[in-house]
């Protein structure tokens, strides 16, 4: 009976540790797409910035 017991708890802690590895990939996963989005998002920033002091540039000349 301590066997079948002791069993069912490795089974249940097992189930809880692969839920919790599932959560972590997913959370890992979310987290890798919005740096990619912040990313572009900074990269498009910059260039918005570099095309205004080119304006603002050739504006002056």
């Amino acid at each position: 009976m301590g066997a079948n017991k002791s069993k069912s708890k490795f089974e249940e802690l097992e189930q809880k540790q692969n839920a919790l590895m599932k959560q972590n990939a997913d959370m890992a996963k979310r987290l890798a797409e919005q740096e990619e989005a912040n990313k572009r998002q900074h990269e498009a920033t910059v260039g918005q910035i570099a095309k205004m002091i080119l304006v603002i540039g050739l504006g002056d000349g």
